[in-house]
């Protein structure tokens, strides 16, 4: 599988990239640099997702799926575009922190009426960490905007640690 990782130098997306290459994917990992390299085995396109150069030069590619687990939603909603005829799937790694409502989350699945959301942020970035919530939630609806729900994943996981 072609892959296409917005990070790959730290923390969630850096494991990403490292559990993918062992599994024998191609991936590759659009990231500044600025924590550290990418693991061994990863195709490094060194850049910012900010600069529309970066995502031209990505976009002239063919992806089977993009992983993003961005925060800010002006960048999430202008990478979630420019891929939108280049891969087959977007899988955008949310946050429980979505949840209106935290306090039935024990681990299990939530059914649709548990799992009201926050009301999206609605600046492109977060002012601070208050709008966590409300930023991966305004990402969500970027990426199913831009790519359909039909090949969107959004993710919501608890502590990642």
């Amino acid at each position: 599988m072609r892959l296409l990782v917005f990070g790959g130098t730290a923390f969630l997306s850096h494991e990403v990239c490292r559990l993918a290459c062992e599994q024998g994917h191609d991936v590759s990992a659009i990231a500044r640099g600025t924590a550290d390299a990418p693991p061994v085995g990863v195709t490094w396109i060194r850049g910012d997702r900010r600069d529309p150069d970066v995502l031209q030069r990505i976009h002239s590619s063919r992806w089977d799926a993009v992983i993003d687990v961005g925060m800010e939603p002006g960048q999430v909603r202008q990478a979630a575009r420019a891929m939108r005829g280049v891969t087959d799937r977007y899988v955008f790694i949310s946050s429980i922190s979505a949840y209106a409502d935290r306090t039935n989350v024990d681990g299990a699945e939530m059914s649709e009426a548990d799992s009201t959301l926050m009301e999206p942020l609605e600046a492109p970035e977060m002012a601070g960490p208050h709008d966590y919530g409300p930023a991966k939630v305004a990402c969500e609806q970027h990426v199913v905007a831009a790519i359909g729900a039909e090949r969107s994943l959004i993710v919501r996981p608890g502590l990642i640690g």
